[in-house]
């Protein structure tokens, strides 16, 4: 890096040494023009790594115009214009076999760069610098593909530029993702206390793995794929509340139906049989419903049937004392006409 600052400044030197020589020596036919000439070439070079990709050709060129300013020097003329152009020569030379690599280098970092944003969820968060960046990045390709690498080179740095622009916009609003992070961790909490969670234990472990990949993805801010793992894990928290849901109303389901078979045994009257068919078919219902999902309509029938159980139940009490204070009182008449008739046989007179 030295050696070329000390030789940019030494070719600056010697242009700067033959515009005083001109000044000085206006008769003398000097090859200024030739000499900035082959300054110019050289630092057009450059702004294309010829240094890199070309350079012997650019250490050609750096000589040649050196031995240039010599001669101008020495007063050979003549020979200082000739070294001169072939300066100005070797750094085209230099300049062309740059162009194609270092256009490749500017694409490959454009594409590097696009990574980089969509690895930062970009797509989300900076939607209209990600999609000009990719724009841009596909035209620098088809103009490398047509041969055009300096119109390519500048394309894929405006596009470099852009994807820039996406990832710092992505990590300003990173926050978001901590957030939902943080949501789905409160969710999932919540699901594992839930008494029926062992329903959906399955859902519950995928889904607290999810969210550890996610705490962890963010933390080296592989935003996108935090936010994969935060629907993944929103997924399983959807699906083990179907199932707690499930396994809450069925076990309802099934509670009522055991409170049914219960109130049926014994002698019934007629209005409290027909309050638990009614109750039986509401809990059919409910299973139905239960099958699609429906928890709420479900759970609507299912307490419909425990109103009814309980109409039922009422009912049997009611038709039982009813049925016990008829047959006491049946009973004890009859007692009273056995006791008399006794008396009547076998006491005193």
């Amino acid at each position: 890096m030295k050696k070329r600052k000390n030789s940019t400044v030494l070719l600056a030197s010697i242009i700067c040494s033959s515009i005083l020589l001109l000044a000085f020596s206006c008769d003398a036919d000097i090859p200024i023009r030739e000499m900035a000439g082959a300054k110019n070439a050289i630092v057009d070079a450059k702004k294309y790594d010829a240094d890199k990709h070309a350079p012997d050709d650019m250490k050609k060129a750096e000589a040649l115009l050196i031995q240039s300013h010599t001669q101008l020097i020495d007063g050979q003329d003549e020979d200082a214009e000739k070294s001169a152009n072939d300066a100005a020569l070797a750094a085209n030379n230099a300049k062309n076999k740059s162009l194609k690599p270092y256009a490749d280098s500017k694409i490959k970092q454009s594409d590097e760069m696009q990574d980089a944003a969509d690895k930062a969820f970009a797509e989300r968060f900076s939607p209209n610098n990600f999609a000009q960046g990719k724009k841009l990045n596909s035209e620098a390709k088809a103009q490398h593909g047509q041969g055009d690498y300096v119109k390519s080179a500048e394309t894929a740095v405006s596009s470099s530029n852009f994807f820039a622009a996406a990832i710092e916009d992505s990590t300003k609003n990173s926050s978001s993702i901590n957030n939902e992070i943080a949501t789905v961790e409160r969710r999932l909490t919540e699901l594992r206390r839930d008494k029926n969670s062992g329903a959906a234990s399955a859902n519950l472990t995928r889904a607290e793995s999810s969210v550890r990949n996610a705490k962890n993805s963010y933390a080296k801010q592989d935003f996108k794929a935090s936010w994969r793992e935060i629907d993944s894990a929103k997924k399983e928290l959807d699906a083990a509340a179907l199932a707690i849901n499930r396994q809450r109303v069925s076990a309802s389901i099934a509670e009522v139906r055991a409170d049914i078979k219960n109130a049926r045994e014994g002698d019934l009257p007629p209005d409290a049989v027909n309050d638990l068919n009614a109750a039986t078919a509401e809990l059919d219902a409910a299973d139905g419903l239960l099958r699609q999902n429906n928890f709420r309509d479900a759970e609507v029938r299912v307490n419909r049937a425990v109103s009814l159980v309980n109409s039922a139940k009422a009912k049997i009490k009611k038709y039982e004392e009813e049925h016990y204070e008829k047959n006491y009182f049946f009973n004890g008449k009859r007692m009273l006409g056995i006791f008399n008739l006794y008396r009547c046989c076998f006491g005193r007179k």
